[in-house]
């Protein structure tokens, strides 16, 4: 569970730096959070090439479907207070 925290804090530094408006800065890192197709590929290639594996994409699986499952709810709470919809 320190996936959304790490997405927010980078999306939040990120934003700062290119310079966008306050309210992007601080919603941004929200609307990354149901993004997991990375992780599931990269948790396949683990199970064909370690020997934890099926650990790691079990693991990997669960928290998917946790994250998938709040991330659309987040997405519209950080567009509703960034005043986008």
């Amino acid at each position: 569970f320190t996936r959304l925290p790490g997405e927010m804090l980078g999306a939040y530094i990120g934003a700062r730096i290119s310079k966008a408006p306050p309210n992007v800065r601080k919603y941004l890192g929200l609307g990354l959070a149901p993004q997991a197709g990375v992780a599931i590929g990269l948790a396949i290639i683990s199970k064909i090439y370690l020997p934890e594996g099926d650990l790691i994409l079990s693991t990997i699986i669960v928290t998917t479907v946790i994250y998938e499952l709040i991330g659309p709810p987040l997405v519209k709470l950080a567009l509703r207070k960034a005043k986008e919809i």
